[in-house]
Order: C-alpha cells, then structure tokens, then sequence
C-alpha cells in the first residue's frame, strides 16, 4: 500500500460537541486519545472516513506564483518562480508576537476561568524551528511572515498525557498585478500535544519533494511516515533516523482555552467554529485587528470503516460503481493515485472515499452510510478551533452577509457533516435553518448529544428579515426528520450588537436546526414591507429609519445595483420590482447636513 507521510497522517480534525465526561468507566468511554484510522492494503476493500480534515498544504507556510497547480515555493515576492509574476499566492503559518506592535502574529494562548480571569500558557518554540519553505514578512505589500507553528506549556490545563499544546494559526491571501495582498481566510486550531519519538520507514526528512502523479510540490517529511500507528500534530527536524513527533491527544473538558491573534487585516465572511459555548471579539486600533477567540475544547464524532466490495449494500455500491459520491472524493490504495480512482475496476481496487465536512452530498453520502455502522461513531475526537468558510461554501450565502465588511456570522457544531455556508433563510417558515448530521451514538455506546450556536451581527440579521432597528423577539429549535421538534435546551440573547443563540442535548441522525426572528414594528407601517408593483415615499422610509425630517429637508433614496430586480427608485418613491429583501440606503439633507441609514425592505 502507499505510505502516507507523518504528516499527512496527522492533518488534525477541528470538532464540536458536548464532551464526555472525563470520568466515565473505561468499558464505556468514548474513544478519543491517538485514535487513528489505517486503511487495509488488501485489494477489493472499499472504506469510508467522515471527518474534518485540512489539506496537506495547510500544514506549512509556502509563498507562490498563482498557477493552477501547487508551483515550487517562493522565498520571497522577488525571487525565484514569483520574480516574473506578480499574481502570487500565500499560505502563512503566523509566529508568536515578539512586542506589542508586531502585527500578523499570535498574540497569546490561555485558560479563562469562570470569572473571567486568564491565565497565560508559556511559549516553548517553534516545531519544527524551520519550516520546509518559510518566508519573512514583507509589510509593504502586507505579506506576514510564514513561519511554523508553535509548542506551548499550560499548567493550569494539564491533560492526561502532560501540559503541551500546539497551535497552528494560518491566514492565506493573494496578489494580483496591483500590488498589495488581500488576506481571505483565517484559521485558528489548537491542539493537546505530548512529544514522543517516532521511527521513519526511510531517512527522516523535512523538505519539499515533487509529488509527480500530482504535478505539484508538497511537504515531504519525515520520509515516507513516521511510525505509521501515530497521529502527528508537527514533526520536529530529525537525525536522519528518527523524530519528534508531536502526537495528538485528549483535552481536558473542563477548561476553556483562549487564543488572540493580532492581525493587518480583519477577518470578513462566515466563521465556522468547533467549540463549545463560543465567544469571539474583534476590536480594531490604528488599523491592526485584535481577534481572540475563547471555548471549551470539545468532541466530534468520527466515521470511518470500510469492507470488500462484494460486502457493501447494493445501495452503495449502485453509486460507487459509478464513480465518486457527488461532490465527494476519494484516494486509492495499493500502487492506484487519487486521479485514478474515478477509472477503477471497483471489485479489485482498493480505495478509501473522504467526503468534505459541510454540504448537501456529504450529509445524503453520510445518512447512507449509518446503517453499515449501526449509527455508532467509531471515535470521538476531542479539539478546539475556527476558521473562515471557503467561497465555494459561502457561494449560496445571503448578499447581506457577503455585503457586510467584516465578520458577519459564527456558526458552531458538533455535527460530523453539516449544510454548507451560513444559516439559509426559508421564506415559507421565516426560519434560518442550518442543517446538521452525526451518529445517534458516541463511539462509547451512548447517546450522542448535538450542540450549536449561531453568533449573527444584528444588522445582517435585521437586513435577511428586512427589519427595522426596532427590537426582535428570537427562538430557537430542532426539528428531525419527521418533522418533530425536540425537546432541546436554548439560550437567546442580543448584546453588543450581536443576536446569540444556543441549542443544546438534541439526538441526531440529521435534524434542521431553526432560528427565528419576529419583530412588532413600533414604525410607520408598511415601512417594513412593500407589494411588489407598490411604492413607498422616501419621506416614509426616513421616518421608518428615525431619521430627523421637516418640511425644508430633502429626502433621496438609492439601491444598490445588485437589488435592481427587487426593488428600484423612481424619483421620491421606491418601487417593489419583484420578490426578495431590497437594500435601500436614505438619505436627508437638512441645512446642508445629510444623515443616511440603510434599511433592509422586505418585497412581498
């Protein structure tokens, strides 16, 4: 079979749920510490594995030219395969802060108390203490520094296998032909480490090698895996024989960690987080944004399992011997290359599919799978982390979300598989529904309980509802399959111009989780809703706005042209064109001072 490397091996899940208790007997105990799973060489064998999982490449800084492949890395903007293009690409693993106006850096790690109250882990060093391709900083077109991650001592959150943690934070960006890059994602993971040595099947090694069936450079190191029942975090630089391998383990449920990270650029989009009971602050000074993100760690229950092929339910095999799940993928085994899977003589080949975490595909792949294992997970991976949804998740979100500037939304879960992108608004049940999967049973034989929150700026939830600034009324709740809600514990708040709420205790396999919103308008009425083919005055839509008006003001309107087939100004008056939220920004001049808002109107 093809070995993978370490670190292939180690690319860590980032999951959310309740955790177990710390003290349940070994007989039940859900499975957790190292847990891995090897996939059989032997051929005809067809597996599974649902579980979050990154990308190789996410696990070590590179610069390079924007190709379609993963080009040989760059040491710089200037050198090497970028000197002759400007169109480049980033991937910075951040380092720790050395002052306090170092930018694009990790800021500290810690435990908060109930009260609030932090204490702050110890830095130890960088693992390893030089990536494979790192790169420094180049502020003047606000590239940040690509280093390696970092191992740190906690104390005060000691887990069962000593006090290591290692955190791996990477913001990726671009640059085109203007010049500057544009950061857009931010990932944020922390891991409980203990370092152990490992053996290498070959000389251990940290380099970059020519992967050539794929045509691209990826990391290599150490050899072809270090100690192949191993689940590696990083891997330190080797004496040629062996490694230091940062090994996975089990966090504490108890503590709730914090990590703060100092950045040039703010985050912007859908987060999707795995952590319980979430709290995320953003503040900007003098243009540098502080993030700092704080939860419990907590446990997502893992799939993976497989058998031959003559053995999978004809339903299964009706799809695969068609290829790949839609939207799925896959890696051969034996002497075959993931290319080559969709090609396979499926009786004889040996391949293990590795769905994606979020989306409609991987939730229906998921649900066929359950009855194989007789809805039990086959472990419960206990992390902590967030990062920022891709485009091709955020593709379907709504333009109130990826119009606003900043961070528009948090959603966090325990599910194994869950919708892609932020929560959808459904016209029919004024509902933001969010779709969840996951085993009715925790890899110890109980019942596995689902947790979600969903943190929404105000303004973008007032903007998808096509309310006014006047205060809503929220509700949470769970609806499974059958179309029953379950009785679930929830928390709704409004502070700080965020709406939180929170479900907690429901069963699984795939309920819908809604968030509704009801407001009673104490505005003028029908400033909130217009008839398509009616019209409103721009006098009516200030007024609804509170903003000042007398008989010597002047009232405009404007739309902005991606609401153009919802909704249109004609002169003083906006016009409903057609079903949807219209975006209409108002505004009045009075003595020649002009005030403006915008207002979400909803098209009926």
């Amino acid at each position: 079979m093809r070995r993978v490397v370490c670190l292939v091996v180690s690319v860590i899940i980032v999951g959310l749920l309740s955790p177990p208790s710390r003290f349940v007997s070994a007989q039940t105990a859900d499975i957790d510490d190292t847990w891995f799973f090897e996939q059989p060489e032997t051929d005809g064998w067809h597996g599974i594995k649902f579980a979050d999982r990154a990308n190789m490449m996410d696990t070590f800084s590179y610069l390079k030219r924007a190709e379609t492949f993963h080009g040989k890395p760059c040491e710089s903007t200037t050198e090497g395969r970028c000197a002759d293009s400007a169109a480049q690409e980033f991937s910075a693993i951040l380092p720790v802060c050395a002052n306090s106006t170092d930018v694009n850096c990790v800021v500290n790690l810690g435990v908060v108390d109930e009260s609030g109250n932090q204490t702050a882990a110890v830095y130890s060093r960088s693992v390893p203490s030089k990536g494979p391709s790192e790169f420094v900083a180049e502020p003047a077109v606000d590239l940040p520094a690509g280093r390696s991650g970092q191992l740190w001592e906690l104390p005060s959150a000691a887990h069962a296998a000593g006090n290591q943690y290692y955190t791996r934070v990477r913001v990726t960006g671009s640059r085109d032909a203007a010049g500057k890059f544009e950061h857009n994602s931010l990932d944020v993971g922390l891991f409980a480490t203990k370092a152990s040595e490992v053996s290498c099947f070959n000389p251990c090694v940290n380099r970059l090698a020519l992967n050539r069936s794929m045509g691209s450079w990826e990391l290599n190191g150490p050899g072809n895996g270090a100690q192949w029942s191993k689940t590696c975090v990083a891997v330190s630089e080797s004496n040629g024989a062996t490694a230091t391998c940062l090994e996975r383990k089990a966090f504490p449920s108890d503590r709730r960690f914090s990590v703060a990270v100092r950045l040039s650029q703010s985050p912007s989009g859908w987060l999707h987080g795995r952590l319980s009971s979430p709290s995320v602050s953003l503040s900007t000074s003098k243009g540098v944004v502080t993030v700092e993100i704080s939860g419990k760690s907590v446990s997502v229950p893992v799939i993976a399992t497989g058998m031959d092929w003559a053995l999978l339910p004809e339903s299964l095999k009706t799809v695969y011997a068609g290829g790949l799940w839609p939207g799925s993928r896959a890696e051969g085994g034996s002497s075959t290359s993931r290319q080559e899977v969709p090609k396979l003589d499926r009786p004889v080949a040996n391949i293990l599919y590795l769905p994606a975490s979020s989306g409609k595909a991987v939730i229906e792949e998921f649900q066929a799978w359950l009855p194989v294992v007789n809805d039990q997970a086959s472990a419960n991976v206990s992390t902590w982390g967030m990062r920022s949804l891709s485009a091709v998740e955020m593709s379907g979100a709504s333009e109130c979300i990826k119009s606003e500037p900043g961070v528009a939304g948090i959603v966090t879960t325990n599910a194994t598989a869950y919708s892609a992108g932020p929560p959808q608004f459904v016209e029919e049940t004024g509902t933001l529904d969010y779709k969840v999967a996951g085993p009715h049973l925790s890899s110890g034989g109980g019942i596995f309980s689902g947790d979600y929150s969903l943190l929404m700026k105000s303004s973008v939830a007032r903007c998808i509802y096509g309310f006014t600034s006047d205060p809503v009324s929220m509700s949470l709740s769970v609806v499974d399959t059958g179309g029953e809600s379950q009785a679930v514990e929830t928390v709704v708040s409004e502070s700080d111009g965020w709406m939180k709420l929170s479900a907690s205790g429901f069963t699984h396999s795939s309920p819908t989780i809604r968030a509704k919103l009801t407001q009673v308008s104490k505005t003028v009425a029908g400033a909130s809703r217009v008839k398509v083919g009616r019209s409103i005055t721009a006098n009516a839509l200030a007024s609804s706005a509170k903003l000042p008006i007398t008989k010597k003001s002047r009232a405009t309107l404007s739309v902005p042209k991606s609401k153009s087939k919802v909704c249109a100004v004609r002169g003083t008056a906006l016009i409903g064109r057609a079903k949807g939220t219209c975006r209409v920004t108002v505004s009045v001049v009075t003595g020649g001072k002009q005030k403006s808002k915008t207002l979400s109107i909803k098209i009926v």
